[in-house]
């Protein structure tokens, strides 16, 4: 493969992590909503629980319509401060993976791989480690796409859905992509996909079948955009992964691969860890002022602290020496443990890259 690009989506991102912040609501039809007196049925649905996807629940929906679906629908105002926290670690995490990482929603991302992955190995087993790291920290599960391409990874991701890994590599792109409605592909909306379905095209496999030339007029003469369909359809799209902004955090996870017992070897592979973390520091030449740690115990029970630093620092000894000390802070003088994460948030350029870019808030990413 000459690029590997995994896309990243959580599965019913708000509703996962409701349930999570309410085990009450598992297996229940409920919807996370938004918009004025939302708990009184007005607003928009933000995103459905499976179970009330069984009864036609969508995201999008008016409120009213959805209990009109189903009358037993459970009405939930989003936990904001849960979501952001949830969309942050697991941002945090597939940026450990990856420099070339782009968040293109609260609950989505790319990262390309293509560095990780050697030239006769499969994807698959790095997008399970991922799968799981993500799930043993949030408690929520996602889907993964795999491809050569963002268009077509963005649509294997969502083909096993919930919970699911999907890999289509250039010579499958038509026997898997063909059979998929048109609206399947980013930026063909409902109407878009009504309006090509006036036209005979109902699926990929119409679109792929027309010439370039055909394509133009169907997308308002705009050769670019026309060419744009052309290639992803073909598998064949180079767009890049590309950051937007300023990280919101870097973090590294070290697990020892055995129960870790004694103080040294534990130190040893903290310095390991914050050795990873500076020099992605340094070569992004960023500073940085709380620093968090996690650990796991042998029984996979879970304790963590963060600090905050009075200024901002690039220093390895101080995220070293502050680390060592939030982690002696958990464990005590007896402690048995697997692993250990360390991160760093609230980060900025140094003073040569200018002002710094504002943090889109956590309500754009929907609206």
């Amino acid at each position: 493969m000459k690029r590997v690009i995994f896309h990243i989506d959580m599965d019913a991102f708000y509703a996962s992590v409701e349930t999570i912040n309410n085990p009450n609501l598992k297996d229940k039809p409920f919807i996370v909503g938004t918009g004025p007196n939302v708990g009184i049925g007005s607003g928009v649905v933000t995103t459905a629980s499976y179970k009330a996807r069984e009864y036609g629940v969508k995201s999008a929906m008016r409120i009213s319509q959805a209990k009109k679906l189903c009358p037993d629908l459970i009405i939930v105002p989003p936990t904001w401060k849960l979501i952001k926290e949830t969309s942050d670690k697991v941002m945090e995490i597939l940026q450990t993976y990856s420099d070339d990482f782009q968040q293109v929603s609260i609950d989505e991302a790319f990262i390309d791989v293509t560095k990780k992955i050697g030239p006769d190995e499969s994807p698959i087993e790095l997008a399970e480690i991922i799968k799981t790291e993500i799930q043993e920290n949030t408690k929520i599960t996602c889907s993964i796409g795999i491809a050569e391409s963002k268009e077509v990874a963005k649509i294997a991701s969502d083909i096993n859905k919930p919970n699911g890994i999907t890999f289509i590599p250039l010579e499958k792109v038509e026997e898997m992509l063909n059979p998929l409605l048109v609206q399947k592909i980013r930026g063909i909306g409902p109407k878009k996909a009504d309006f090509l379905n006036m036209n005979g095209i109902k699926t990929i496999a119409d679109l792929r079948k027309l010439k370039l030339s055909e394509l133009i007029p169907l997308f308002n003469g705009n050769k670019k955009i026309a060419h744009h369909f052309y290639k992803v359809v073909r598998g064949l799209d180079e767009g890049e992964v590309q950051s937007h902004g300023i990280r919101k955090s870097i973090g590294k996870k070290k697990n020892f691969g055995k129960i870790i017992t004694d103080l040294n070897e534990l130190i040893e592979g903290i310095k390991h860890t914050v050795n990873l973390i500076h020099d992605i520091l340094e070569k992004n030449n960023f500073f940085f002022k709380t620093i968090s740690v996690e650990i796991v115990y042998s029984d996979f029970k879970r304790a963590n602290k963060a600090f905050t630093i009075d200024s901002f620092s690039n220093s390895r000894k101080k995220l070293l020496d502050t680390a060592i000390k939030l982690i002696r802070k958990i464990i005590g003088n007896e402690f048995s443990i697997r692993g250990v994460r360390i991160s760093i948030s609230n980060l900025k350029k140094g003073e040569y890259s200018g002002k710094i870019k504002v943090q889109r808030s956590l309500e754009s990413w929907y609206k």
